[in-house]
């Protein structure tokens, strides 16, 4: 999870930890690219309005990396993305969810679609 804001981190680390995973969460995205490089996660949440590297640029860095190829990408944000943002990104994320509407309920159902078999993985995995 990369988000500049503390309680996004603590709220999709709460529902990762309920779904059987080791979240790592970041602030940081600049350490979050240098974490999943030595350590691949099984899936990225990131938020897209971060200062410094933001969500847009942080998704084309971690997809360029070997590690980063095909680990699902959910953005989680409060940006109301135009059309030419959603072409952007549309190739590289596997869902988008807007924390305005659905907030960390939406991102727990959206987590639910994308790793089915979180409640039987091993606690302490990263459910791969």
């Amino acid at each position: 999870m990369v988000d500049d804001d503390p309680s996004a981190l603590k709220l999709a680390d709460l529902a990762l930890r309920e779904m059987g995973y080791r979240p790592v969460c970041s602030a940081d995205p600049e350490a979050a690219l240098r974490t999943a490089e030595a350590d691949p996660p099984g899936i990225v949440i990131v938020d897209l309005l971060m200062p410094g590297v933001d969500g847009f640029e942080f998704v084309s860095r971690f997809r360029a990396m070997p590690a980063g190829r095909d680990v699902p990408i959910v953005v989680w944000t409060v940006k109301d993305l135009d059309a030419a943002e959603r072409r952007r990104l549309q190739p590289s994320i596997t869902g988008l969810v807007s924390k305005k509407a659905g907030g960390s309920h939406a991102l727990v159902e959206e987590l639910q679609r994308l790793l089915p078999l979180a409640a039987s993985a091993p606690k302490g995995s990263h459910g791969k």
